[in-house]
């Protein structure tokens, strides 16, 4: 039997479960609980109720509930609600009851769907609720009931819950002789509660050792649900005088500390006889009552074979004078049926165990076992009170054949996996997994015989990531999945699967390389390089082969390796500047992609140099990616004119790589680098020298400016003016006539000028 589960969900994109947040000020009705009423049995014709609360309700709000029937199932009586329906507005109610139907011989599923929309908003919470069939046996208050997969006996308490028996002797100390009358069923719907009580008047003690700090011997008399250490030998056998100490019970040592039973005040009085001893006066038989400090007597009616039938075991009684007898306060008559069995009150903080549960999830029908092949087992487990678990097989001439023991997982999951090699001859066996107590079994688990297979053994089943084409040197990733012939499980830890990619292309032939297995994806992975020396078609022929101990997979089977070929284009590698072609006409203010790709290196620099004016250049971007595009938004005083667009690739140290440029005619605009080639000055002219300061450096705020002719340098004409992008200078005496002076701006303290003008003439100077 499966728990009741409520899941809460939200809304959302197809196929995504969302958790939503909202704002406290925004109106959002929520589902807080949804829940069926505590019945850990619902068989076939039970009524079922179902209960939720909606916080922030409001009458716009709309409640819907839905119910999805497998087969064999049905409900009745839910009002407007139906079997895979559209669902039934339920409004403000907060409860629905109806009956469930299962005709089908085993347990079923009913998913509950309760759904609230608010606004824009919806929340949806799932129920599921497990119907067991007509036939199944109900369990009673008062039944001694336990799982087919555990030992563990439990008894049933007035409200359904379930009370671990902790010893065989508390069973038989109830008076009962045998376990005939407990049923197996499934317990994974109930709830626990505190183990049973020992019957008052019971005397048990340790096998080894004793509770707390008493003596390992100490015998212990339970009253009102404590236990009572009797306080010496001399006290026990004065009270029950029996010298071979037969009445007395052995339990297992940690039984009493394992469940925290409270323990009373010594019992120190050797004329008082505990509650819950029966004794004998005469023919007459009575049990010991307690009820505050007052002991009384309380008459067992019946005769002794009528007390025998009863169960009540009255060689235990002990024997007491009627002077003794006297003592007692008068109890009146009871019919002589036996105490019934309650729950133990506990030490202060004791949490109760819960029920243990494993369930086997692997091997399934599919799975395949070969002898000496490798085989995984899985299972799911709850509440397990053992560290660890065995797997065994047992053989049809029940031996056990120990498989492995595994540590509990402390995580969450819990779900555990053990992959081993079977050792086990051919044949039927029964899959145990067993946990202290806790056994489960799978039937009919069959190994096959190790047999050798001549057919393919694996099979390349797709090869994924290839490009229709790589530039020279870059990188191929591919991925490869490989089928694998069932007959391979037989062989265990000695198979080995490899997967190698050659490279093909012209008369040449890489090294093969060797795939890794990536686990997370059961691909294998491929990190290739496509060849620097040569462009058109590259050919990757990628083979699987197994390996093993034996000769399955050996040269002597063809089906031990599969080999593909696939191909790819090789393109060239240079780099190339795709945008903007040679000749284009750029409109000052406008925005230019300029685009690259191939080439090596790290990073890449974009200069700008003017064709116009010799040595003139500025940088447009530096440290951007090595192949890529970039968007150039073209400055609006950019000097109309000629000038070459270069990409140049460098590695991180900053050494070159390759460049690449290209030719454009940038217009639209009125700004120019002065003076312009055609311009005639004198000496004793005031010459006003114009330059865009961004060219120089946005960051400059100082120039040089200096007279070059013909190339050489002829005077520095300011060592520290202002980069504002214009200087008035007059021309000086002593200036030889030439057509050949130009001034060259260059940031102060640079060695290099990055804005030259054109050349110019002076007329009328001087040497």
């Amino acid at each position: 039997m499966k728990c009741i589960r409520s899941i809460i969900v939200s809304a959302g994109i197809t196929g995504a479960v969302t958790i939503a947040l909202f704002a406290s000020d925004v109106h959002s009705a929520t589902i807080q609980s949804f829940k069926q009423d505590y019945r850990p049995q619902v068989i076939s014709g039970d009524r079922i109720t179902l209960r939720w609360q909606i916080e922030q309700y409001l009458p716009q709000d709309t409640v819907t509930l839905s119910v999805q029937c497998p087969k064999d199932m049905s409900i009745s009586d839910m009002l407007g609600l139906r079997c895979n329906g559209p669902g039934f507005n339920v409004g403000a109610r907060t409860q629905l009851y109806g009956i469930a139907h299962n005709t089908s011989s085993t347990a079923q599923i009913i998913p509950f769907t309760l759904s609230v929309k608010s606004g824009a908003d919806q929340r949806t919470v799932l129920l599921s609720v497990e119907i067991l069939p007509k036939a199944t046996e109900r369990v009673a208050i008062g039944d001694f009931v336990k799982s087919s997969n555990s030992q563990a006996v439990y008894y049933v308490t007035d409200d359904l819950r379930l009370s671990v028996v902790p010893h065989e002797s508390v069973f038989y100390a109830y008076g009962y002789k045998d376990f005939n009358a407990v049923k197996p069923v499934s317990l994974s719907d109930f709830e626990t509660t505190n183990p049973l009580a020992f019957p008052d008047g019971t005397l048990f003690r340790g096998t080894e050792k004793s509770v707390g700090s008493k003596d390992r011997r100490t015998v212990f008399v339970v009253e009102n649900g404590q236990l009572r250490p009797i306080i010496s030998a001399e006290v026990y056998q004065k009270i029950y005088n029996d010298p071979q100490w037969k009445r007395v019970i052995w339990i297992p040592d940690d039984v009493v500390e394992k469940f925290h039973y409270e323990i009373g005040a010594d019992w120190t009085e050797n004329t008082a006889i505990p509650a819950g001893t029966l004794i004998k006066s005469g023919n007459d038989y009575y049990r010991i009552e307690k009820f505050g400090s007052t002991y009384s007597k309380k008459k067992l009616s019946g005769t002794l074979t009528e007390l025998t039938k009863k169960g009540i075991d009255t060689t235990r009684a002990i024997s007491v004078m009627q002077s003794l007898l006297a003592t007692f306060t008068d109890g009146g008559v009871d019919a002589g049926a036996l105490p019934k069995p309650r729950v133990a009150k506990l030490q202060e903080g004791f949490q109760p165990q819960k029920i243990p549960f494993i369930e086997i999830v692997r091997p399934n029908a599919t799975d395949v076992w070969h002898q000496e092949g490798s085989a995984v087992i899985a299972w799911t487990y709850r509440n397990l009170q053992e560290s660890a678990t065995t797997l065994s097989f047992v053989s049809a001439k029940n031996e056990i054949l120990p498989i492995g023991t595994v540590p509990v997982s402390d995580g969450k999951e819990e779900r555990q996996e053990y992959a081993f090699q079977i050792q086990a001859q051919a044949g039927m066996y029964t899959l145990r997994v067993c946990n202290g107590d806790v056994c489960v079994r799978r039937e009919k688990v069959e190994i096959r015989k190790k047999v050798l297979f001549q057919g393919q053994l694996v099979t390349i089943e797709e090869i994924t990531g290839l490009n229709p084409e790589y530039r020279q040197g870059e990188k191929i990733s591919l991925f490869v999945r490989v089928a694998q012939a069932p007959e391979l499980s037989q062989l265990g830890t000695s198979l080995r699967i490899a997967v190698h990619a050659t490279l093909v292309y012209g008369s040449k032939e890489n090294s093969p390389v060797l795939a890794v297995w990536q686990k997370s994806t059961n691909l294998y992975a491929l990190a290739l390089t496509a060849p620097k020396d040569t462009e058109g078609t590259l050919f990757i022929d990628v083979t699987v082969s197994c390996s093993s101990s034996n000769d399955l997979c050996s040269t002597a089977n063809e089906g031990y390796k599969d080999t593909h070929r696939i191909s790819t284009a090789i393109i060239s590698g240079a780099l190339e500047l795709t945008a903007p072609v040679s000749g284009s006409e750029i409109v000052a203010g406008s925005s230019v992609a300029i685009s690259w790709k191939g080439g090596s290196g790290d990073k890449a620099k974009i200069l700008l140099k003017s064709s116009w004016y010799p040595q003139t250049q500025t940088i447009i971007a530096d440290d951007i990616g090595v192949e890529g595009s970039f968007l150039w938004n073209v400055p609006s005083d950019m000097p109309t004119g000629d000038y070459v667009i270069e990409v140049i690739q460098k590695k991180a140290s900053g050494t070159q790589t390759g460049s690449v440029s290209t030719s454009i005619r940038m217009t639209g605009s009125t700004i120019s680098i002065a003076p312009i080639q055609t311009a005639v000055f004198v000496v004793g002219d005031t010459l006003t020298v114009t330059w865009p300061a961004w060219f120089v450096g946005t960051s400059v705020t100082k120039v040089f400016l200096r007279l070059d002719k013909g190339g050489k340098v002829i005077k520095t004409i300011s060592s520290s003016a202002e980069n504002i992008g214009s200087y008035a200078w007059v021309i000086p005496v002593g200036l030889t006539a030439s057509n050949e002076y130009s001034i060259n701006i260059a940031p102060t303290n640079s060695a290099k000028g990055v804005v030259n003008t054109r050349n110019f003439t002076i007329n009328q100077g001087a040497e």
